[in-house]
């Protein structure tokens, strides 16, 4: 029996979250035993206590202390001035020693045979890099770094000793492996890791379980049974173009009152009063609702017309476009990233520029009056998913390559 083990770093409950979730409940050989080590401080944790059914999977939660934790409290004491900067490197690198040296005794990492680092982005979370040169200097093994966000180019003030830990990682990496082309391709961002030679991409998955819903919107919003539904599901993150949307929203609003738009994701405090006021300065606040996290969001989808994307940049996949097909949702979407590689123009979902409100507003309304073309791409969006986007298949490329390893 193999003891595998999965480390993540991460803070707000998302599509990582989903990733990480569905490969685990879906690994193929139910012999290994698969151990998910997570920082304690993740909004997530109690989703994985619930969703987890594999009974060989473990949820070990850990209390290293995190750098982000210390950054969010440092700003509320003391802002986020030139101090905090320099504040953030000088903690940044000395807990990313203090993880070198002793995280590996700390989360006992001597039982497991095979490790994977699940990373949110590279270089991300402080912690994975640390995970990943001392899993190979204590064990003599390299892992798998598994990133789900573009990786950036190390700033020209530490690039010297950015390029020096990205050095290390490589020699005890055996792979780094992203969810598209264009994201894994973007690690050579890094300058010591450009010319490595084993970097590979898996696309995301979901399972084809349909959730029969048990919240309904209709009821919820106090809306019309004939009431047209576009829904967001997204972390309130300025990159996911919450402002861009709601404009295109605007103006459908304009031509179809009988719309109304639901967004749903995880957001801070002042994320989520933030967008209640762009909704409130467009006098859309019986048009656009702002939610928090849902477990439910998926039955909130399946009760929804069309899926809007709208991220302005660093979107490395689009899990939700996926979900969306699965549901026979058509998708209306910017171009960003790793998105082109999951939808396909006029085969389950649209794609627009960044910039293109016009263009990305009109096809909303398009598709909102049309309702035999949101059926037609639903079905298209569907064939898609299933020949593409199944977790079984996920599943089983990342089992080869870890075992493979």
């Amino acid at each position: 029996m193999r003891r595998i083990c999965f480390y993540l770093e991460s803070y707000y409950v998302g599509g990582l979250d989903t990733f990480t979730i569905d490969l685990l409940n879906n690994w193929p050989d139910h012999n290994d035993e698969l151990v998910l080590i997570c920082n304690a401080s993740h909004t997530a944790v109690d989703l994985y206590k619930k969703r987890f059914k594999n009974p060989n999977i473990s949820l070990v939660l850990h209390n290293l202390p995190m750098v982000p934790v210390y950054q969010i409290k440092f700003i509320e004491h003391f802002g986020a001035g030139l101090i905090y900067k320099i504040f953030s490197v000088l903690l940044q690198y000395s807990l990313f020693i203090y993880y070198v040296l002793f995280s590996y005794r700390i989360l006992n990492l001597t039982k497991y045979d095979k490790l994977m680092v699940i990373n949110g982005g590279y270089p991300a979370g402080p912690s994975c890099r640390a995970i990943s040169i001392a899993w190979g200097i204590n064990s003599n093994r390299k892992s798998i770094h598994n990133f789900h966000n573009y990786a950036v180019s190390p700033k020209k003030i530490v690039r010297k000793l950015e390029n020096l830990i990205d050095h290390f990682v490589c020699k005890y990496t055996s792979c780094f492996v992203s969810v598209s082309k264009s994201c894994a391709e973007s690690i050579r961002n890094r300058p010591a890791i450009s010319s490595f030679d084993n970097i590979k991409y898996i696309y995301n998955g979901i399972n084809n379980h349909v959730l029969l819903a048990k919240t309904s919107i209709i009821s919820e919003f106090g809306l019309n049974l004939d009431t047209k539904i576009c829904i967001m599901l997204a972390t309130y993150e300025k990159r996911k173009g919450h402002k861009f949307l709601f404009d295109a929203f605007k103006m459908v609003s304009i031509i179809d009152p009988n719309s109304v738009l639901i967004c749903c994701g995880y957001g801070i405090k002042s994320e989520l009063n933030q967008m209640n006021q762009l909704v409130i300065d467009l006098g859309l606040e019986n048009r656009i609702f702002i939610l928090g996290f849902r477990e439910d969001a998926m039955e909130l989808l399946a009760q929804s017309d069309i899926l809007l994307i709208a991220s302005q940049e660093f979107e490395s996949f689009g899990l939700t476009a996926v979900e969306a097909m699965k549901y026979k949702k058509p998708i209306v979407s910017t171009n960003v990233g790793g998105l082109s590689e999951v939808i396909e123009n006029d085969k389950g979902g649209y794609l627009f520029d960044i910039n293109d409100v016009n263009g990305y507003a009109n096809k909303v309304i398009d598709l909102l009056n049309n309702p035999q073309l949101r059926i037609e791409q639903g079905e298209l969006g569907y064939n898609r998913y299933m020949m593409n986007f199944q977790v079984e298949r996920v599943a089983n490329e990342y089992y080869q390559l870890i075992v493979a390893k």
